[in-house]
């Protein structure tokens, strides 16, 4: 059975409010700030993996290896193929939620009010719409987060296979046969009748 810490779990909570401010100010600084994060966790992972032993060893080969999939799916997939993928898919749904617009008079750069009868109408072919955060940004800061989470689960998952493992080690001998050095009622039994009658011939 997975158990989480108290602390792991006041760790995940600030970790999730610190993932939703860099998706909310995704530009490119959050970006570049991310990637070389992430590039760091998977080296210091893999290091751990190759060099530490027992559940932290598993736990970072978890990591690292689920880790190294999704970036490795992630750069070697084209953008047409990532359009399927659930994780894309859950992305674009939170930008279309998170997302502000401000409008703006392409011609003059001042900023504009927002008319409702222009989803009607149509918008007039000067104003243009100006998505904060823009959809490229928040789209590479999303992954980069999904890779980080994928990693965790499993480094998680790891963690459950080795204790369920070593569970199985120190779990007590079944009692359903004799103990070491005990014999059955039965045969000893028959042991004594052996002995009796090897005696009286013997007389």
């Amino acid at each position: 059975m997975m158990r989480v810490s108290l602390r792991e779990l006041l760790l995940l909570t600030a970790l999730f409010g610190a993932g939703l401010a860099a998706l909310k100010y995704a530009g490119d600084t959050t970006r570049i700030v991310l990637a070389n994060g992430v590039v760091v966790c998977l080296m210091i992972t893999t290091v751990m993996a190759l060099v530490d032993r027992g559940r932290r060893q598993a736990i970072a080969s978890g990591f690292a290896a689920c880790l190294a999939i999704y970036l490795a799916l992630l750069m070697f997939t084209n953008s047409a193929d990532r359009e399927r993928w659930a994780t894309q898919m859950l992305i674009l749904r939170l930008h279309q939620a998170m997302v502000t617009r401000t409008w703006y008079d392409n011609r003059t750069g001042e900023e504009l009010a927002y008319d409702s009868r222009w989803p009607v109408i149509g918008y007039p072919d000067h104003v243009k719409a100006n998505p904060s955060p823009k959809e490229n940004y928040f789209r590479a800061v999303g992954h980069w987060l999904w890779a980080l989470v994928i990693g965790y689960l499993g480094g998680r998952f790891a963690a459950w296979i080795y204790d369920r493992r070593h569970d199985k080690q120190r779990a007590p001998p079944s009692s359903d046969g004799p103990g070491p050095g005990l014999v059955p009622a039965r045969e000893a039994k028959g042991d004594r009748g052996k002995g009796g009658h090897a005696s009286l011939s013997e007389k």
